[in-house]
């Protein structure tokens, strides 16, 4: 915690070089360095993950706002920030440390049941550190060499695994709901291509589709695009399965081209968040085939049982989508977030969302395969 130091205890500042050449002043804890902190803190890190999933202490203790705030400010280092606090010393710092692993919520704990995510697989706690202490911006191959590799690596195995035969595209992304924003752009960006350069002025009046059950992302992508909630038309689920009831898609598809309306999007569910559903994808793609229609799978919890023997019949027709979401960090132990997005339109994420910034994409560079910045709609991202 660094703050402005008092009269009578004078930080020391410590000047460090950075690879640009600039230098920056870091304030350093009293009693010690930031190294000491971290090479003391990872190590009560270290024993919380290899406790955490004992079970022997409560999933949480759960205190008020006020409590919270009491707590850290006994350790020296408060929540509240005035700046006019004094620099922290380390023995502060590490029991801030404790003091957030104590009143966390332990999801790692046997009885966390309130989401759909759990503890985190040791290997990809590690791989968590490992992005942080690499502090890479994802974007190039010459700023991130291993992690844009990695990541094309492991798209390549994920296409595969949903049948995606003839060719894709994807990214790494923030979290389910952005993989369904962009499989809601792509949709927009196949009906309407202008929609890019002239924005929604003057376009055709778009219209997408999704089951009672699904996701609230959807609403969230088609406000955050311009398009309006009133332009989401939402479907009857089936009372047995939670399935949405294709027949009723494909008459809500009938009624909006009669009413002048272009549909241009069915956002399907692999594991719905309420009641575990799986809509027929088959018989949607088929719908979405024959009105010319984007169909997209938010596969987001769902998805995993593409690694499953027993359960895989439930993705059934999936590889039929032109889009998908999956979140390795629901059912397959991947710390939070790690999200995948694929397309099998191999190009069509650059011609989306590219702007070509020269000073960082050139088509005479090498390894430009590896360039994925400019498929985002990012420009600073992790390796997810």
């Amino acid at each position: 915690r660094v703050g402005a130091a008092s009269k009578d205890r004078v930080a020391r500042p410590i000047t460090s070089t950075t690879t640009n050449g600039s230098q920056n002043q870091i304030v350093a804890p009293k009693g010690g360095t930031a190294e000491d902190v971290l090479e003391q803190g990872a190590r009560k890190l270290l024993e919380y993950v290899r406790g955490a999933s004992v079970g022997s202490q409560p999933v949480v203790r759960l205190k008020s706002p006020g409590e919270l705030k009491k707590a850290f400010r006994a350790t020296g280092c408060g929540l509240e920030i005035t700046g006019t606090e004094e620099v922290a010393g380390v023995d502060e710092l590490l029991a801030a440390v404790e003091c957030v692993l104590e009143n966390s919520v332990n999801t790692a704990h046997p009885l966390f049941f309130n989401q759909l995510y759990s503890r985190g697989d040791p290997l990809s706690i590690l791989a968590d550190w490992m992005i942080a202490a690499t502090n890479t911006n994802v974007h190039t191959y010459e700023v991130a060499p291993v992690y844009t590799v990695m990541e094309a690596e492991v798209l390549r195995r994920c296409a595969r695994l949903i049948g995606f035969e003839g060719g894709y595209d994807g990214l790494l992304v923030p979290g389910g709901s952005i993989a369904n924003l962009y499989g809601m752009l792509l949709a927009r960006h196949r009906a309407d291509p202008e929609w890019k350069t002239r924005g929604m002025n003057g376009g055709p009046n778009l219209v997408a589709f999704t089951s009672d059950h699904s996701h609230y992302s959807y609403k969230k992508s088609a406000m955050t695009m311009g398009l309006g909630t009133d332009n989401l038309i939402t479907i009857p689920t089936d009372r047995d399965t939670g399935a949405m009831v294709t027949e009723k898609l494909e008459e809500a598809i009938l009624k909006s081209k009669a009413e002048g309306k272009v549909p241009f999007f069915v956002g399907a569910t692999a594991g719905t968040t309420v009641r575990g559903g799986y809509d027929k994808f088959d018989e949607i793609a088929d719908v979405c085939s024959e009105h010319g229609v984007w169909m997209h799978i938010d596969a987001a919890w769902g998805g995993g049982a593409l690694l499953s023997r027993r359960q895989r019949h439930t993705m059934h027709g999936a590889s039929r989508t032109d889009s998908y979401a999956w979140n390795p960090h629901k059912m397959l132990g991947a710390t939070m977030q790690c999200s995948i997005f694929l397309t099998r339109h191999k190009d069509t994420l650059h011609e989306c969302n590219g702007t070509s910034a020269e000073y960082l994409f050139q088509p005479d560079k090498l390894y430009t395969e590896y360039d994925v910045g400019d498929k985002t709609i990012q420009c600073g991202r992790v390796s997810y």
